[in-house]
């Protein structure tokens, strides 16, 4: 790991004279997603490299000057890795530009930004049919005072059972932490090799189920579970620089959130959530928030009535930030696309 850091540096600080490659592309894309996170806190979702890499100041301008010199660049490269670096690239020249001006609808961004097609609109009328025709009842609240022990009994059977899906390195582990005053449930956050922080946020009411997913999803075989596959297999195996930093928004995220929620299915095939089908009213909540169609009350009352969200003012702070993105929340992946869905991620090519 230490020649791929040294690599870095150099193709970073342009001291190489060899002709361009796919690998010094892939280097800057990485020096360009620090570069934007700098401007967009969070932008950069992981890194799961060896060592963050010394990055420049850069202006936005400077960013797409250097994401289109970079497009070009690739333009005239022959490799199984350019349409990946391409699609990433692309990602991050939206963002950069969205940052600078005008901001994309719901709809607009799910294509633009993620590549993934908008959901079809959704009426109270069809809420209502929907929550006569399923019933289902959320199981009591955990204590607070014996939360920490549900998690990590969860956290124990999400690894054992991970353990017949994915062949994780055997110095893997995930940290716990618990925190408050946070729009989301849940947070995984990657430290690199093969480490990863799972933050739970006490001020949830959580019950056994929602609990057990949750840490399901951020951990095994979730999110961490694919970010020790990554670094493993793609960034310290093969050397495929470009997979050492997974970027918000843009194709990638998305995928993972869904690698995530088809895992828990895989994992624990028993507990179906049957309130999942509410999920897609949640969105539609979201987007005619987003769009303007409805003001922060009007939205809250919507999720209220049509999602049976009990606090749909911290899921608006969870929209206020990650906007379209909570479509990657209502698919009702089943445990028979987890595999597809994995095999996705990993499937690239280390020719070039």
């Amino acid at each position: 790991m230490r020649a791929f850091v040294v690599g870095l540096l150099i193709a970073f600080a342009g001291c190489s004279t060899s002709a361009t490659s796919i690998d010094r592309l892939a280097d800057e894309y990485v020096l360009l997603a620090f570069a934007l996170d700098r401007h967009d806190p969070g932008f950069l979702d992981a890194y799961l490299g060896a060592a963050a890499p010394t990055v420049p100041e850069l202006s936005l301008e400077a960013i797409l000057e250097r994401t289109a010199s970079a497009l070009a660049k690739l333009g005239e490269l022959e490799s199984p890795r350019r349409p990946f670096l391409m699609q990433q690239l692309e990602a991050l020249a939206r963002r950069a530009r969205g940052l600078s001006g005008r901001e994309l609808g719901f709809d607009e961004e799910l294509r633009e930004s993620y590549g993934v097609t908008p959901p079809p609109r959704r009426t109270e009328a069809e809420a209502r049919a929907v929550i006569e025709a399923v019933s289902f009842q959320p199981g009591p609240p955990i204590a607070p005072d014996r939360l920490d022990e549900h998690v990590r009994e969860s956290l124990a059977e999400c690894r054992r059972r991970s353990e017949s899906v994915m062949e994780l390195p055997e110095e893997e582990t995930v940290e716990l932490r618990y925190v408050r005053g946070q729009a989301w449930s849940a947070f995984h956050g990657y430290l690199g090799d093969f480490r990863s922080v799972v933050s739970i946020n006490r001020d949830v009411q959580w019950t056994e189920a929602q609990l057990l997913e949750a840490v399901c999803h951020e951990s095994y075989p979730g999110h961490h579970a694919v970010a020790v596959l990554t670094e493993a297999r793609l960034v310290r195996e093969r050397g495929l620089r470009e997979h050492a930093v997974v970027t918000h928004p843009s194709p990638r995220a998305f995928l993972m959130e869904r690698i995530a929620r088809a895992g828990f299915a895989k994992a624990f095939p028993e507990h179906p959530r049957p309130e999942r089908v509410l999920a897609p009213f949640a969105v539609e909540g979201a987007r005619r928030y987003v769009d303007g169609e409805l003001d922060r009350v009007a939205t809250v009352i919507w999720l209220e009535k049509n999602a049976l969200m009990a606090d749909g003012w911290t899921f608006l702070q969870f929209v206020d930030r990650y906007r379209s993105f909570v479509m990657a929340y209502s698919y009702r992946d089943g445990e028979d696309i987890f595999d597809d869905l994995l095999d996705e991620w990993m499937e690239t090519s280390d020719a070039s």
